[in-house]
């Protein structure tokens, strides 16, 4: 089951602008549970680079795009391109 990866923002006095993550394939060669090895991949990822860094249990997804590999790392990262994550207005209406 695919996740839908978006941005909530509950209050903002600033503008709220489309924000674009970059998307990696992982390749590994361990067969263990799938979640459990993208999720340390994606760590793994996030403290190396120190940038954002989250998954949907099927790809990796980036604020910045990482050049090169995790020292002793085993895995590989393949960049997919970008993903734009578009600002939705949504208001509370409220019934009196």
């Amino acid at each position: 089951m695919e996740k839908d990866l978006r941005m909530e923002v509950f209050s903002s006095k600033d503008i709220v602008r489309a924000t674009c993550l970059h998307v990696y394939q992982l390749h590994t060669q361990k067969i263990d549970n799938a979640f459990s090895i993208i999720r340390g991949a994606a760590w793994k990822l996030r403290n190396y680079f120190h940038v954002g860094v989250f998954e949907d249990g099927k790809r990796i997804y980036t604020t910045e795009k990482i050049e090169g590999t995790v020292p002793n790392a085993d895995f590989t990262i393949e960049y997919e391109g970008f993903k734009e994550l578009p600002v939705w207005r949504t208001e509370r209406y409220i019934v009196s």
